[in-house]
């Protein structure tokens, strides 16, 4: 332990509140609390430390040991580390000397030092290769790592970028693609003379002024740098090689003229009085050769139209030499003369030939005046022999024969040229024929047509069959129906079970008014049953009484057949016996025969008159007008044979 001298109190060395955490720097883990000695005593083991004072006793707490340095010995107490220890070596990695490796505990942090090594030639230290995570990764001098197992560390060089220094000079520029470069580095220079110039020299020279090679203006860098240095000297050949380039540029574009021919000539002049090794700098002499090309070609162009124009102008002449085309053998020898110096021409000498329409004009006057005198014989033949076909034809039917007559007559006709065609005096026969045949034809196959029609229409009323009155049926009918109204008249009378088709439109309008009137008799006959069951139990009152006429009314207005249909008959029947039954033999249904208590007088006669009218025996109603009068007597005849039978 590090000792701080002070006074001493009963030979005990002291030190004051206010000094204690300066004396504390000696003792960095220790923490003296209310004990003002310093001469401390330790008790340790291999991870902690235990200070206790040994004047005074006071202990310390326990703390971990702290070791530094590169024997691994705690700060505080002087315990050295006994534990395992990992190893960090170095690499010099194509450098050279030794850096001894060092010893770290796990999981410490360790700082990488300055580089021992010495660097390859021309080469510089750029940092540490460190494998962290798997990857290698490239660290400074002092940046910290940790050490979790034995590692090593590799030195990472640079190459050194050493200067390319070109040096000025005249009529003439050198360039470098890079203006440093490393060792053994490719350098290339660019050379540009001036006008008429040319390189007289070029060096490299190292940092030293050794000589550095240069090959096709490239060069090797060396170590610590280059220098390049280039003259440049006047070319005679290249100036007397542009003047002659200058004057192939003047040519221009070529024409066949006298200007273009002399500037073409002085550069075939000046190129022909230069030496071999100047026309070798002469780059524009293809420029030349190529002008003299297209000269000789437009000059060889001009005298052959001279020759083709001389050709043609001749043929003209004898074009025009044939006149008026007569069918001579002078004029025919004319006409030929022509055409065979024509034919004689090239391509381009025919183009030149103007008038060669009249050539081709003259030619087809004579062959139309050739053709005209040889045809007429032929063109008489040829007709007689059509007319002969034409003839042979006869009357016209619809049969193979007659069309084949027709066909060979007709064909042989059209073979004819309108010249003989004039000669057929019978055509008009001939055309007849083939509107008659065509006639026939369309009525044959109008007629096959009509058939064809009518028959599928037979079908379709053959279909209905028996007939019923169902939809499925009634679809039959109207298909069937609706085809035969779609036929023309001539197509109807081919349907010869049309009265197949009216029986079953017949019938089935004869089932569907029986379905109707059915249906009409049944809801008549069900209004009747429900006045009928309307009627409920019968009472001696104007109401039930009125139920029970409506409801006879109602039943004799139906047809004999709509009455059977009213099975609840018997009720209604019932209803008007218990409604006789019920009747008083005088007086009003609404009102009883007797009083309904004493000293009430009885109901006057019912047949007494009033001053309106007379009464009905019957109802006790008054019957004023017509309708009225009407229902009065029936009820006069009702009450009557009420009386004769007792019902009253």
């Amino acid at each position: 332990s590090k000792m701080c001298v002070r006074p001493t109190v009963n030979d005990a060395p002291v030190v004051k509140a206010d000094r204690v955490a300066a004396c504390m720097k000696g003792h960095r883990s220790a923490a003296i609390s209310e004990c003002e000695h310093i001469d401390n005593t330790f008790t340790v083991s291999a991870d902690t430390h235990l200070q206790t004072c040994k004047y005074c006793t006071t202990v310390f707490t326990a703390a971990a040991h702290t070791f530094e340095g590169d024997e691994h010995l705690c700060s505080v107490c002087g315990y050295p580390y006994g534990g395992e220890l990992y190893t960090v070596s170095f690499d010099a990695n194509c450098g050279s000397g030794d850096m001894t490796g060092v010893t770290v505990i796990p999981g410490d942090r360790y700082n990488l030092p300055a580089c021992d090594f010495t660097a390859p030639v021309g080469m510089t230290f750029g940092g540490w290769s460190v494998e962290i995570g798997g990857e290698p990764v490239t660290l400074g001098v002092g940046d910290p790592i940790t050490v979790d197992s034995d590692m090593i560390v590799s030195a990472v060089w640079e190459n050194i970028l050493y200067p390319v220094n070109v040096e000025e000079t005249k009529y003439g520029t050198v360039a470098a693609d890079k203006e440093t470069a490393a060792m053994g580095e490719t350098v290339n220079l660019t050379i540009t003379p001036e006008l008429s110039f040319r390189l007289a020299s070029l060096t490299v020279t190292d940092q030293n002024d050794g000589a550095v090679e240069v090959v096709d203006e490239s060069f090797t860098m060396p170590i610590g740098g280059a220098t390049v240095s280039a003259t440049f000297e006047i070319d005679t050949d290249l100036v007397n090689a542009n003047a002659v380039n200058d004057l192939i540029d003047a040519i221009g574009e070529v024409e066949y003229t006298n200007e273009s021919k002399n500037k073409i000539d002085a550069a075939r002049t000046a190129y022909d009085a230069l030496t071999n090794e100047q026309k070798a700098l002469v780059d524009h002499y293809d420029t030349l050769t190529a002008a003299e090309d297209s000269y000789a070609a437009l000059q060889a162009a001009a005298e052959q139209a001279a020759a083709d124009q001389a050709a043609a102008d001749a043929v003209k002449t004898k074009i025009n030499a044939i006149g008026k085309v007569e069918y001579t053998d002078g004029s025919k020898a004319k006409i030929d003369e022509a055409r065979d110096a024509y034919d004689a021409l090239t391509d381009a000498q025919k183009a030149l030939v103007e008038n060669y329409d009249d050539l081709t004009d003259a030619e087809a006057a004579y062959a139309y005046l050739k053709a005209s005198a040889e045809a007429t014989e032929a063109d008489e033949n040829a007709a007689i022999a059509v007319k002969v076909k034409i003839y042979d034809i006869g009357n016209v039917e619809y049969t193979n024969e007659s069309k084949v007559k027709i066909d060979d007559a007709s064909d042989a006709y059209n073979a004819l040229t309108e010249t003989q065609k004039a000669l057929v005096t019978n055509h008009e026969t001939l055309t007849a024929a083939q509107t008659r045949y065509a006639e026939l034809k369309a009525a044959a196959d109008q007629a096959i047509a009509d058939q064809a029609a009518a028959d599928a229409v037979k079908e379709k009323i053959n279909a209905i069959g028996e007939v019923e009155y169902t939809d499925a049926c009634k679809a039959k009918i109207d298909e069937a129906s609706d085809a035969y109204d779609a036929l023309t008249e001539t197509q109807k009378a081919l349907v010869t079970n049309y009265e197949t088709l009216t029986a079953a439109q017949t019938r089935y309008a004869e089932l569907k008014a029986a379905a109707d009137q059915a249906t009409a008799d049944q809801a008549a006959a069900d209004a009747v049953k429900e006045k009928i069951n309307a009627i409920g139990e019968v009472e001696y009152t104007a109401e039930s009484k009125a139920k029970i006429d409506d409801a006879r009314t109602a039943y004799d207005a139906l047809t004999q057949a709509q009455q059977t249909l009213v099975e609840n008959y018997a009720t209604l029947t019932a209803a008007e016996d218990t409604y006789a039954a019920l009747m008083p033999e005088t007086g009003d249904p609404d009102e009883p025969e007797h009083p309904d208590s004493p000293g009430e007088p009885a109901p006057s006669d019912s047949s007494a008159s009033s001053d309106n009218g007379e009464r009905c025996d019957w109802c006790g109603e008054e019957h004023t007008d017509f309708w009225g009068k009407i229902v009065g007597f029936f009820h006069m005849i009702w009450y009557f044979w009420a009386h004769l039978f007792g019902l009253k």
